[in-house]
């Protein structure tokens, strides 16, 4: 007999949906989600210091704008748009050759999709990334350093390993704008970032539309 599966609460779906509208518009106000989730906005402001207090999203004045979310919880929204960028992304990777993997829900999924080519070479500061692969079927260099809550392995000198040269790096970002260009929420992962980019000929982008417009410190 399988379990039985205990109902989401109010509550529950209240933290979904304002995660997605946080996410989608990139800032939301108190007024606009007490009147889309009809409840008050006492109810709302409770919701958001939830949120908040774990991490999922960020309170700002009378509203909320996205948090840094965990890797879990990010690669469980915008999953069919994440999916079609996968896609693209993985058509445009030539077989056996040497590719690099940022870290980031969009650049695991495609290596989820690359994962299913023989005689690829990858290197990858995410051990997500990473773990998506066959060491039988793909030579993988996973980056040395500290790992981060996000997956990630930072560290000075980490990208100085690197001794192949990358045909496509794939990069994830956490923000984009026209003005700021790609940017990001760590420093480190961005050095990271740097060092492999020198190592590649072609760079892709690989970014939902919920990272459009924002600027990350």
């Amino acid at each position: 007999m399988s379990p039985t599966r205990t109902p989401r609460t109010p509550a529950d779906q209240r933290h979904r949906t304002i995660i997605d509208a946080v996410i989608a518009a990139g800032e939301v106000d108190v007024t606009a989600l007490a009147d889309s989730l009809g409840v008050s906005q006492m109810t709302v402001r409770r919701d958001l210091r939830h949120l908040d207090e774990a991490g999922l999203i960020r309170r700002v004045h009378g509203g909320a704008t996205p948090g840094r979310m965990s890797p879990g919880l990010r690669s469980a929204t915008m999953q069919a748009e994440k999916a079609a960028i996968a896609a693209r992304v993985a058509s445009m990777i030539q077989p056996r050759t040497a590719v690099g993997l940022d870290v980031g829900s969009t650049c695991t999924a495609t290596a989820h999709l690359l994962s299913r080519q023989r005689e690829m070479t990858v290197v990858t500061a995410s051990l997500y990334a990473a773990m998506e692969f066959d060491a039988d079927k793909t030579s993988v260099f996973l980056l040395g350093g500290r790992l981060t809550a996000e997956g990630a392995v930072v560290g000075t000198g980490s990208t100085d390993e690197i001794h192949v040269a990358l045909d496509t790096i794939v990069l994830g970002c956490g923000g984009l704008s026209a003005e700021h260009g790609a940017t990001y929420h760590d420093w480190d992962e961005t050095l990271v970032r740097r060092g492999l980019v020198k190592h590649a000929q072609t760079v892709i982008l690989a970014a939902d539309h919920s990272k459009f417009d924002l600027v990350r410190p």
